[in-house]
């Protein structure tokens, strides 16, 4: 028979595990619940970690859209402060031109009258004052103009090169008078070079002394006054 401390140990053994056999079932059910409440953290990890993500890509676009924006910004100040600067030099360049065909026409008013043309030395040098500085610096920033002014700035500047080319041809001897035909080509190429500015003053920024620089440009005339026999024979041999 046994005896009473076996019996006090085995009976509440016994009855514990007869209890967790009637409830294993419902231990199956908690690894269930702990098993999908895992697969559910690991989910809700993902979703948080793609809106971490997303918000992320969000402030690196911004970043970058603003970085453009502001890129963008900066190029249109400089291309306007070109467009500025070329303006100013443009029409500085045309002032000296009309100043140039004016002195020539003069010439050859005085030459008509009996006068000599100007030596070919003192012609060379009037016709190269023009000394662009702001052109040659940003040769390589002119297309940002867009067309057609890049165009224009462009022709502007080759025809103020074909100019003082057409005044040095001659200078070889610089003590020379030039000729009637000589001072002819180059009021031409002045006159030419002025009128087809004037688009180009359109389309650069406004100032206010563009009606009077226009209306100079516009007087030129191409017909030269005829020279008579008297005043071509002139005094031989005179300075």
């Amino acid at each position: 028979m046994p005896t009473l401390a076996a019996w006090d140990l085995a009976t509440p053994w016994h009855h514990f595990t007869t209890w967790l056999a009637a409830r294993a079932d419902h231990f199956t059910r908690w690894d269930h619940f702990t098993t999908w409440l895992d697969h559910w953290q690991t989910l809700a990890a993902g979703v948080l970690g793609i809106i971490a993500g997303s918000f992320a890509l969000v402030a690196a676009w911004r970043t970058a859209s603003r970085a453009e924006r502001i890129s963008r910004q900066q190029a249109c100040r400089d291309t306007e402060a070109l467009r500025r600067s070329l303006a100013v030099e443009i029409r500085w360049s045309l002032r000296l031109l009309c100043q140039t065909h004016q002195i020539l026409t003069d010439f050859m008013a005085a030459f008509t009258r009996g006068g000599h043309l100007p030596h070919a030395g003192n012609v060379a040098k009037l016709t190269s004052r023009v000394h662009p500085t702001v052109y040659p610096a940003t040769a390589d920033r002119i297309g940002r103009l867009g067309h057609p002014l890049a165009e224009g700035v462009v022709t502007f500047y080759a025809n103020v090169k074909d100019i003082q080319f057409a005044g040095q041809i001659g200078a070889t001897v610089t003590s020379r008078h030039v000729s009637q035909e000589e001072v002819d080509g180059l009021l031409s190429l002045l006159e030419e070079t002025c009128r087809n500015a004037l688009p180009l003053l359109d389309q650069l920024p406004p100032n206010d002394g563009d009606a009077a620089l226009r209306a100079v440009i516009e007087a030129m005339s191409t017909p030269r006054p005829a020279v008579g026999p008297q005043a071509v024979s002139g005094p031989p041999g005179g300075e």
